[in-house]
């Protein structure tokens, strides 16, 4: 993604939509440069064309999500990427950071990811040197997870290093939270209790 996109996306998660005469004016690109763009966003699901401009749909659906302060996401998926070396296997689980996440981890020499999202096995297979383990479950259409007790099973019989979690949000008074409590935090709990290292995105 050239950075013209993330421009784009970052605009698109202010307002959640804008015209291509808008986003021709901010960018300082013909519209035509501008419906290319947009074009090449909607392929890659991170926003839907409308006539005359591009909206943000309401949807839990990954790609969406990870357009949403897509600028903010990537940083953190750049700054965790720092914790994994070369040769190592890690667990990602779902989520619009992770998704980015697993994304730039796909670049490291002969990393193994684990995952219980088809979106970001899918996403990295094609990039990794390594390998790509996708869990057992019941899968979730809109947020691609593979959720449940065949999930658990498959946890508790792989080995890996580092656990990397995601979150909808943090408070002091209540904690870790998320949209899906009685699947995701079911699994969290498996995955967590499997390693040494767990980090939060």
């Amino acid at each position: 993604m050239n950075k013209r996109h993330s421009k784009i996306l970052s605009i698109l998660s202010d307002g959640h939509q804008s015209t291509v005469n808008e986003l021709s004016d901010k960018l300082s690109v013909s519209p035509a440069t501008v419906r290319q763009d947009l074009t090449s966003l909607e392929k890659q699901r991170f926003l839907r064309r409308v006539h005359g401009g591009a909206v943000f749909d309401e949807s839990d659906d990954i790609a969406h999500r990870m357009g949403i302060n897509y600028e903010k996401k990537m940083s953190i998926a750049q700054a965790a990427k720092k914790f994994i070396r070369e040769g190592e296997t890690i667990f990602i689980e779902s989520g619009s950071i992770n998704a980015l996440f697993a994304k730039e981890v796909s670049s490291v020499n002969n990393v193994t990811i684990i995952t219980s999202n088809a979106f970001i096995a899918r996403q990295v297979n094609s990039d990794i040197s390594g390998s790509v383990i996708l869990l057992g479950g019941i899968y979730q259409k809109e947020s691609e997870c593979l959720v449940g007790n065949l999930a658990k099973m498959c946890i508790k019989n792989l080995n890996f290093g580092k656990a990397f979690i995601g979150v909808d949000g943090f408070t002091p008074e209540t904690g870790f939270t998320g949209r899906d409590i009685m699947s995701s935090m079911r699994l969290k709990t498996s995955v967590i209790r499997s390693i040494s290292t767990g980090l939060v995105i």
